[in-house]
């Protein structure tokens, strides 16, 4: 997943999962990899941060998120 700059504290206060890791790049953004189910409560996690988060992987993933977002802009 990549996040933007401001939401690092958020990020480390209150980590999704104990084995999350979280990298900072040179453009600001940041990065967070964690081996996690596929599970509701991971899907509504990323679904919270709207707009400052990028869906970067598993695929299967990504497409359920762009999906959801797609049909709460047809409703």
């Amino acid at each position: 997943l990549e996040f933007r700059r401001v939401l690092l504290r958020s990020l480390i206060e209150t980590p999704f999962s104990k084995n999350q890791s979280i990298k900072i790049l040179k453009n600001g953004l940041i990065i967070l990899k964690a081996k996690t189910p596929y599970t509701e409560t991971l899907k509504r996690w990323i679904l919270g941060f709207g707009d400052q988060v990028r869906v970067l992987g598993p695929s299967h993933l990504k497409k359920e998120i762009q999906e959801i977002h797609k049909r709460s802009i047809k409703q």
